[in-house]
Parts: structure tokens; sequence; C-alpha cells
């Protein structure tokens, strides 16, 4: 009996530990790759930013993408990144059509060429840059 017992245990033992590190490595794998297919995701809605026109359109378009995105990558962020991510997603909703107005992109140009002082508006494309990267930066 104690012979059986010296050569079973270290088995059960090993393949205890063996099946404990396998899901481990499993649900870090899964976690990477959740992280990394979100940050795909941001990566590619913002290298389609166009550069002079349509801000608003391609912001109503994006927002399905950007919403299975977020929404996708939650069960496997924190609490505290959770939260944060939740509250820009919920920001990024509340964008409107005056902060991706076609004319703020040529006017923060001029108005900061002029040099008069008065208060620049921000870019559209800066705006939209800015959620993204602050999304990318909470995944990370």
């Amino acid at each position: 009996m104690c012979d059986i017992l010296k050569t079973v245990l270290p088995t059960i033992l090993g393949g205890f530990i063996a099946g404990i590190v396998g899901v481990s490595i499993a649900r870090w794998q899964r976690n990477r790759d959740a992280r990394n297919e979100f940050l795909i995701e941001i990566s590619v809605v913002r290298g389609s930013i166009p550069k002079e026109q349509s801000y608003w359109n391609f912001y109503v378009n994006s927002l399905d993408v950007i919403r299975k995105a977020v929404f996708r990558a939650l069960p496997f962020l924190n609490k505290s990144k959770t939260s944060e991510i939740i509250s820009v997603w919920r920001s990024y909703q509340e964008i409107t059509q005056d902060n991706l107005d076609d004319h703020n992109e040529i006017d923060a140009y001029r108005m900061a060429v002029a040099g008069d002082n008065k208060p620049v508006p921000e870019k559209p494309s800066d705006v939209l840059k800015s959620y993204y990267t602050r999304m990318s930066e909470i995944v990370k």
C-alpha cells in the first residue's frame, strides 16, 4: 500500500500543479488577447479619422465599433480600470456636433497662426484622438 502511495501521490500532485499552471496561463492569455483586440480596434478607428471633413459622420459611424470594443474588454479589466473606461465611454457618447464641426479644424489653425490670444477651439481630429488615446492608456 505504501509503495502505491509513493508512486501515485507524486503523479496526482504533479497533475494538480500542471492543471493550476495551465488554467493560470490560459486566463492570462485570454486577458492579454482581450486587451490586444481592444487596442487593435481603437487603433483602426483612430487611423480612420478623416483628414479634413466629415468628423461628425465619422463619429456617428464609429460609435458602434467603439461601444463593442469597450464592452468586450470590460470583463478582463480590474474594477478601477472598468470604472475609468466607462467614464471615458460616457463622456465620448456626449460629444456634440458642435465639438466636431468641420470648420473648427480650419478655424483652430487660423486662430493659432493669427496669434491674437483668442481661445482656440480644439480641432475635431484632436478631440477624437484624445478619447482614443485615453481609452488605450486605460486598457494597456
